[in-house]
């Protein structure tokens, strides 16, 4: 009986964007400066709570976003300030702005286009008396990478701290570099300091204790060599955080973390109906967990309509939080 229903429904469904495709051509004609192509089309039209679109690179993703903003308003599912666009870049957020004035005209300007820190940003000055301070290494490179550098040359001055590099680069060498008598030097070795700031940029990204990341590279069988890459880089973690704690600053992953509580915790209530991501292949368990917490308002669920490339980083995400 279930199975009966479930194919009843399903014809149902399909019958529906049948019609409802052909009711749309001039749309799909008219919305970019070549036609709309069938599996365009029919990505568009898919209205349930969650919805994934898998293309390649080209193939006119973003195309499909802003086709399907305009179906949202002509088809009176949504006004527009009920729409929010989320791209990972300031470029691309604009881009899309562009588009949608280009298409829309004023309609554009109530709905929102924003990059995910704008996004973190908004909600907590809605919430909080005090406007959090963004640190400047956030946003300036040459700012962070000199933070790096003297993090480095402080850190190795300490014999131990300047023995346990070399043990490892001895087994392990990173951006060429041995562990030799020469290593001292190298405290501001380009491809050194780009390697520590990717690590301290993962360690940020994930939030985690050091307890929970051994617990989670455990099995993994290079476990030896990233459990003592975890012992180099986490003092240095620590100084951002420190840094971060005595300057009474926030950088962007406690700005996208704490935003998360904010709407976690009832205190931000969104006013979208629908959410749209660009290019999701590259959200981050952070920015996740601020589209999940925003789809999932009580009052106020949204759609998720997320556009990415296949790929394992992908399937793993989306499989955490679609499970």
């Amino acid at each position: 009986m279930l199975d009966e229903t479930q194919q009843a429904l399903e014809e149902r469904n399909t019958h529906w964007l049948v019609e409802e495709r052909e009711n749309w051509q001039v749309l799909f004609t008219q919305s970019e400066s070549s036609p709309m192509n069938y599996s365009q089309q029919m990505a568009v039209l898919h209205n349930n709570d969650q919805n994934l679109i898998l293309a390649g690179a080209g193939s006119g993703k973003t195309s499909v976003l802003m086709a399907r903003v305009s179906y949202l308003l002509q088809s009176h599912l949504a006004q527009p300030e009920q729409i929010l666009l989320v791209a990972f870049g300031r470029d691309a957020a604009n881009e899309m702005r562009e588009r949608l004035e280009r298409k829309l005209g004023k309609t554009a300007d109530d709905i929102a286009v924003l990059t995910f820190h704008q996004l973190g940003l908004q909600i907590l000055k809605e919430t909080e008396i005090q406007p959090p301070k963004l640190t400047p290494l956030a946003t300036e490179s040459a700012q962070k990478n000199g933070w790096c550098i003297d993090w480095l040359k402080k850190h190795w001055m300490t014999p131990t701290n300047f023995k346990r590099w070399q043990k490892h680069l001895s087994k392990w060498p990173i951006a060429y570099l041995k562990g030799d008598e020469e290593l001292g030097s190298q405290s501001e070795n380009p491809k050194l300091i780009a390697w520590l700031e990717q690590q301290l940029d993962q360690l940020i990204a994930t939030g985690l204790s050091k307890k929970a990341i051994q617990e989670r590279l455990i099995d993994d069988a290079e476990y030896t060599r990233l459990n003592s890459e975890l012992a180099l880089c986490w003092p240095c973690y620590q100084a951002w955080q420190k840094m971060l704690k005595d300057n009474d600053q926030i950088d962007f992953t406690s700005m996208i973390t704490n935003a998360t509580k904010r709407v976690s915790s009832k205190k931000f209530t969104s006013p979208w109906k629908f959410i749209m991501v660009d290019e999701y292949q590259d959200i981050s368990p952070d920015r996740l967990a601020l589209v999940q917490s925003l789809c999932e308002q009580p009052n106020n669920k949204a759609s998720l309509f997320a556009v990415g490339m296949i790929g394992s980083q992908f399937i793993s995400l989306l499989d955490r939080m679609w499970i």
